[in-house]
């Protein structure tokens, strides 16, 4: 099974691009803060009664515990 960092070469190589670690930490940053905005309005909605699954009630959380991750990972990227 190949690493992270043999993956993020294999698809630079393969598309013809060269990207630094701290050009790759957008794209690995980008993801988990894509999820927490969504976990965001959702949350939103069901926080004032425009949704009401139930499972909804934990996608606050959710945001923050993404919100950190992302932070964590650009203070790496440093």
């Amino acid at each position: 099974m190949l690493t992270r960092s043999e993956v993020v070469e294999y698809y630079c190589r393969r598309i013809g691009i060269g990207l630094t670690d701290r050009e790759w930490c957008f794209y690995e940053v980008f993801g988990p803060f894509r999820n927490a905005a969504t976990y965001q309005q959702i949350y939103y909605r069901y926080y004032h009664g425009k949704a009401t699954n139930p499972a909804f009630q934990h996608l606050g959380v959710l945001s923050v515990l993404l919100e950190d991750r992302c932070r964590h990972l650009i203070s790496d990227a440093e």
